[in-house]
């Protein structure tokens, strides 16, 4: 892998900042924050040592996301194959790679073929609305050139929403794209702000007001609102009849927190259940 990495590397084609093109691979690493996190600590006066200690972790945590990347790629696909779904999606293999060079973990990503398609949108007000928030190089941005749209069909909006269920829940515009067979390629696997949560977890009073339990519940609710902008009539009956299922489990499962007082702050699961019934 070594040899293969490094004659590919010569010459790669960058798309962003922390990803390359190197032929029949992708390459992902860190995201280039040790600088711009220095400069704010240092304005901030912080001490030096602190200032070390939190660049540190950011490079943990950034190791821990590519491991997350991998291992959700890996999940996604089992759940596909075992719920017969796996004609209808392409998952690439993912890898955990160490670079000896740069000194980091890198995700080597299999290329996928993709065909020039975005997802289509129901809504015309919506569509409009996407196009003007148009950013090169990115599906919105072909959308607003007049790019193909292709619908989802019934089968992947339910398959779609029951991944939502298992932590797929980055279902932006964006993040949908397509084979040239029809299937629907799901290339980003990293949790919504995963270092954010990740940071905000690690803080010992953060159980006083929160729970991972609750967070993973509200970005299921997020990513399946994002999903039905995408779903026609058909398929958002499928999507909708797995969310209120999902609605009830979830409902039952914190009044039942709250009612033992698991929950030593309520306000916040209130307005979180309040949101869940809502739905129903």
């Amino acid at each position: 892998m070594d040899n293969a990495l490094s004659s590919r590397e010569s010459n790669p084609r960058r798309i962003k900042s922390n990803i390359q093109d190197i032929g029949e691979y992708i390459l992902k690493g860190s995201r280039p924050i040790e600088l711009e996190l220095r400069a704010q600590l240092n304005a901030m006066r912080v001490p030096q040592e602190a200032v070390e200690k939190a660049i540190k972790q950011q490079v943990q945590r950034a190791a821990g996301s590519h491991i997350y990347r991998v291992r959700k790629a890996e999940k996604v696909r089992n759940y596909l194959v075992t719920h017969g779904y796996q004609d209808h999606f392409h998952v690439p293999k993912k890898y955990l790679y160490w670079h000896e060079a740069k000194q980091e973990f890198l995700v080597v990503c299999e290329k996928v073929p993709l065909a020039d398609k975005v997802v289509a949108i129901v809504n015309a007000d919506m569509k409009n609305n996407y196009k003007r928030l148009s950013v090169p190089g990115t599906q919105v941005d072909k959308l607003a050139k007049g790019t193909q749209e292709q619908p989802l069909t019934e089968v992947q909006a339910k398959a779609l929403t029951e991944l939502a269920t298992i932590g797929l829940t980055d279902l932006t515009f964006n993040n949908f794209f397509f084979t040239p067979e029809g299937k629907v390629a799901i290339l980003d696997t990293e949790s919504v702000k995963r270092p954010i949560k990740k940071a905000y977890f690690d803080d010992w009073t953060t159980s006083w007001v929160w729970d991972k339990w609750a967070c993973e519940a509200q970005q299921t609710m997020t990513g399946i609102a994002k999903l039905k902008l995408f779903c026609d009539p058909k398929a958002l009956q499928a999507v909708e009849a797995i969310e209120t299922c999902h609605v009830l489990w979830n409902s039952a499962i914190l009044i039942g927190k709250i009612a033992l007082g698991y929950l030593p702050s309520c306000i916040y699961h209130l307005l979180l259940l309040f949101c869940l019934l809502e739905k129903l």
